[in-house]
């Protein structure tokens, strides 16, 4: 049937074409509703058979949409979509020509019967030029990305933006190498449904090049093993080189010694040989460096590598004067420590990753930077890295950690809502932030976050200088209360100048402060240290009143500015902060802050008690375990496990897991200060040890191999888990977590289903280039978690590998999608295509119809009216129009018939005389006469019985009307019988 509609010498015709055909077997029920439609008796023979054809073109209606009617159209109208290759892989001049070619070929070629459109595509497709009866290709402003080649994803839009009804073509302008997806697929899709494939292979040849193909290292190595290296270096002619490998440890990134090479036309493979002693994960980058090369972006690759050793300890110090035993009793425990200072300290996930645990030894949140609060949280929730905190005064809500990244690692928070009874803390925030950048912006954020500290019961001020008010309150010192209040007026604050003198400021927070019944009392003062200093006897003020003043410098002019600011400070009893970021001053304000907030310290002699008997505590007796002279106050968060408590339920010692790794929380200190009777416990070695190894990180065992590899444009890992004695390990249910490349290291969740016996694979997407760390954990059988470190190096996109054409793949789809390799300046616009049908589906509308046709029928059976009152209506309506009088005629009235007479008459008679006679009785022969007969008639003389008028009228219309009905009923019987 489709043959035959295609060779018909006319186009542009129209048919009727069923879906469901079987339906129009219901069609029967035409005839018969005609055949029960004649037999009505009841209606007039106008309304009868009106009401027969609607009925009938109701039931046409519903049959034909049930069936599925649509509108079948065949015409030969061509669409063409050109699909340009945007990638990086064809050069600049090459896709210029492209557009020129694609405008001259539509310019010459295109006709009435004829449509074009382009889309342009390279790492994703988009439409530049819908299908239209022109072309007006000036310049592709399009941003499909570079980066890769997803011919897949154009045929697929194309064949979604073709229009109905068309002939269908797509011409493809490529060098045809795809580096996504499988266009091969899809123009077998494309080939089914009737559109034709052309290629113009884009030639890209002739440019020599030198890349590196790929660098390589083994997943796993033992400590201090030798390892090797390898880079596979790819020429297209003999050349000279230099190859420079970059490994990034602890300390940052070293490079090793460049080597020179020469590099023979094809693949190279160098060796290089390395050797670790110390575990971790460890990145290598590889670059290439050659005068034969027109490419940079593939000059350079990555590799990882995992050490496995033994385990190891990063020791950070915020107390180094006196916190002196913890890392020494470490090392005598047999775990190798390695102590940093804050200069020193790894800043980056690659570097933390390569130990098992991490001690913080009070210190504060101010002495780390933001990127590094949070790469302490990531290495605990993504790596498996322990984290161990040590208290003291400067830790915990003490040290700002009040709504950090790393308190949300910790068992731990540092908001006191347990507590029943607290002292009451004031703290007046003095803003001089105007001589550096966005300085009023910064105030109002430090003075937000300082904010955010305190608790609703505690006090709070905020002055700054005005250049119209001098000296001014934001807001008074006052009840923090629901914060909104306060949160509104420093938000509001935009006017802060450069106050001339310190003085009147701290007068103002002092007389507030010192009429306050708050137990601890604060004031925070920012500057670049250029005001005048206040009097001496205004300190001496401070200072017996015991309110502290905390200063900040920042941006300061010369050195003596810092001197008045370490003054202040000096002299009230508070702390001297000199900022050279102000990126830091959110997180001295909050430590400020913690100090002020209500019982953060708690200084009295306590003696911790056995709440849970975790494997810290593994032999030690309760009652063994010595008292401390402090802590600092924190709440248990709902998980956590709390071993030690102190005062009111305090936690001292608690602990849980955090993503994939674990952290602990000892919530005192480990020096002179609060744990004298802890250093000379004879227990103290076994407590630490124990806590610090149950935080490191699990390794796998070495029997469950990894693979990972790039799969489809996905990064893809398979686990072949295998016991000691070689049989599969089934239903561990692992799950990943993948932490891309900096400096982002977006972190993503990677699921692994089994997929054979021992065999879990999963796949997860790839972003940016470089090297994706992969931590995958599972439960054993007795019920502990291990581990699985590896990794993924996302080298140079494809793009790059690719200088010349791939022709013989560029054929195999030009034959698969039933078109040519084809010329830049070959006709595209050829109508030699089957030609096309568009379907419109016009059921919807008939069943519409059948419904508004199917009340109107029922109107003609029930409604009583005369055809002929509505004609003559429309002929006066019509007349009305200008130049209608002549053409029609004037209606004229018809006679109406009257029921009960012969004949027709317009009136009723006067002067009739009505004869009751016939089957008729007596009385109602003189009913009739009576309805009919005027009171001063002469009387009538009928057939069988002759009555006067006023005997008539004496008889009643009921009488009457039931004789009628009766004689009606009479006739019609006997008309019956007649038949």
């Amino acid at each position: 049937m489709s043959e035959w509609l295609n060779n018909l010498p006319f186009v542009n015709t129209y048919w009727i074409h069923f879906s469901y055909p079987w339906a129009l077997l219901f069609l029967v029920l035409v005839p018969y509703t005609i055949y029960m439609g004649r037999r009505i008796r009841t209606l007039s023979r106008s309304r009868k058979w009106l009401s027969v054809i609607l009925r009938c073109l109701v039931l046409i209606c519903l049959i034909a949409a049930l069936a599925g009617a649509e509108l079948v159209k065949i015409n030969d109208k061509l669409a063409v979509f050109f699909l340009l290759d945007r990638s990086n892989s064809i050069p600049e001049e090459k896709r210029e020509e492209v557009q020129q070619a694609v405008q001259t070929l539509c310019d010459a070629n295109m006709t009435a019967k004829d449509e074009a459109g382009v889309i342009a595509f390279g790492e994703d497709p988009s439409i530049e030029l819908t299908m239209g009866p022109s072309m007006n290709l000036e310049t592709i402003q399009s941003y499909v990305g570079g980066e890769q080649t997803d011919l897949a994803a154009a045929v697929r839009l194309a064949i979604a933006a073709f229009p109905q009804g068309h002939m269908r073509r797509m011409v493809i302008f490529s060098d045809g190498n795809e580096t996504r997806g499988s266009a091969m697929e899809e123009i077998k899709l494309a080939q089914a449904s009737g559109a034709a494939v052309d290629i113009v292979p884009v030639d890209i040849g002739g440019a020599s090049e030198v890349r590196i193909a790929d660098v390589s290292a083994p997943n796993r190595v033992n400590a201090s093993e030798p390892f090797k290296v390898q880079v596979t270096v790819h020429a297209d002619q003999d050349s000279e080189a230099t190859l420079r490998l970059y490994q990034k440890v602890r300390d940052g990134t070293v490079m090793l010694p460049p080597a020179q090479v020469h590099l023979q036309k094809g693949e190279n493979a160098f060796l290089l040989p390395q050797e670790l002693s110390a575990s971790g994960f460890y990145e290598y980058e590889a670059v290439i460096e050659s005068p034969n090369d027109t490419v940079m972006a593939n000059n350079e690759g990555r590799t990882y590598t995992v050490i496995y050793g033994e385990p190891s300890v990063l020791y950070v110090n915020g107390d180094p004067q006196h916190s002196l035993k913890l890392a020494p009793t470490l090392q005598e425990e047999g775990i190798k420590v390695a102590s940093v200072d804050f200069g020193t300290l790894p800043s980056s996930l690659a570097q933390l990753s390569q130990f098992d645990s991490v001690v913080l030894d009070n210190v504060r949140a101010t002495d780390l930077s933001n990127e590094q609060l949070k790469t302490f949280e990531a290495m605990v929730r993504d790596f498996g890295v322990g984290l161990v905190m040590v208290g003291g005064n400067q830790s915990y809500g003490a040290g700002g950690y009040f709504d950090t990244p790393v308190e949300r690692a910790l068992p731990v928070s540092m908001d006191l809502k347990q507590r029943k009874i607290m002292p009451q803390g004031a703290l007046v925030c003095v803003m001089h932030t105007c001589e550096f950048a966005d300085g009023n912006a910064w105030a109002r954020d430090i003075a937000l976050a300082a904010l955010d500290v305190l608790s609703p019961q505690d006090l709070m001020g905020t002055l700054a200088y005005d250049w119209q008010k001098g000296d001014s309150w934001l807001y008074d010192l006052q009840i923090v209360g629901d914060k909104s209040l306060m949160r509104q007026a420093l938000n509001g604050a935009v006017n802060i100048g450069d106050m001339p003198d310190v003085g009147p400021t701290l007068k103002m927070a002092y007389d507030a402060l010192a009429a306050s019944s708050a137990s601890v009392k604060r004031v925070i003062l920012i500057s670049d240290g250029d005001p005048a200093a206040p009097s001496d006897s205004l300190l001496a003020d401070l200072k017996d009143a015991a309110i502290s003043v905390s200063t900040c410098c920042i941006n300061p002019h010369s050195n003596s500015d810092q001197q008045m600011l370490q003054y202040v400070a000096y002299q009230t009893g508070g702390n001297y902060y000199f900022v050279s970021n102000p990126a830091k001053l959110p997180q001295i304000f909050t430590t400020e802050a913690a100090l002020v907030k209500r019982g953060m310290l708690v200084e009295e002699e306590v003696k911790p008690q056995v709440q849970y008997d975790s494997e810290i505590l593994r032999g030690l007796t309760a009652d063994a375990i010595p008292s401390v002279l402090g802590y600092v106050a924190t709440t248990p968060k709902e998980n956590a496990i709390v071993s030690l408590v102190g005062k009111e339920g305090d936690p001292i010692l608690a602990q849980w897991r955090y993503g994939l790794g674990k952290s602990i929380a000892y919530t005192s200190d480990v020096t002179s200060r609060w744990a004298p009777h802890w250093l000379a416990w004879d227990g103290f070695n076994r407590f630490w040890s124990q806590a610090v190894r149950w935080s490191m990180r699990e390794a796998s065992p070495s029997n469950f191999r990894v693979e990972t590899k790039i799969k489809d444009g996905k990064g893809y890992v398979k686990i072949d888990a295998v016991n000691e004695d070689g049989t599969y390990v089934n239903f561990l249910k692992p799950e990943g977590t993948v932490t891309g490349p900096g400096p982002d290291f977006a972190r993503q969740d990677v699921s692994l289903s089994q997929t054979a016996p021992g065999i879990y694979e999963g796949t997860f997407p790839l972003e940016n280039r470089g090297v994706y760390m992969i931590n995958m954990t599972y439960n054993r059988e007795d019920g502990s978690q291990g581990m699985i470190p590896a990794g993924l190096a996302l080298n140079y996109s494809k793009e790059y590998e690719y200088n010349s054409t791939n022709l013989p793949l560029l054929e195999q789809l030009a034959a698969v999608g039933g078109g040519s390799v084809v010329k830049a300046t070959d006709n595209p616009f050829r109508h030699d295509l089957p030609k096309q049908r568009s379907i419109t589906p016009i059921w919807p509308y008939l069943a519409a119809a059948g419904a508004c046709l199917f009340p109107i029928e029922i109107f003609v059976r029930r409604v009583v009216f005369n055809l002929g009152v509505v004609w003559v209506w429309l002929l006066v309506a019509l007349r009305k129009i200008p130049g209608m009088r002549r053409l029609l005629p004037e209606p004229k009235m018809k006679r109406t018939q009257l029921t009960g007479a012969f004949g027709t008459m317009t009136a009723p008679s006067k002067s009739f005389v009505y004869v009751a006679s016939g089957a008729f009785s007596t009385e109602g022969k003189a009913a009739a006469a009576a309805m009919h007969t005027p009171a001063d008639t002469p009387e009538a003389i009928g057939d069988d019985v002759t009555v006067t008028a006023t005997e008539l009228q004496q008889k009643g219309r009921t009488e009457y009307t039931r004789q009628l009905l009766e004689a009606k009923e009479r006739a019609l019987d006997k008309r019956k019988r007649k038949r």
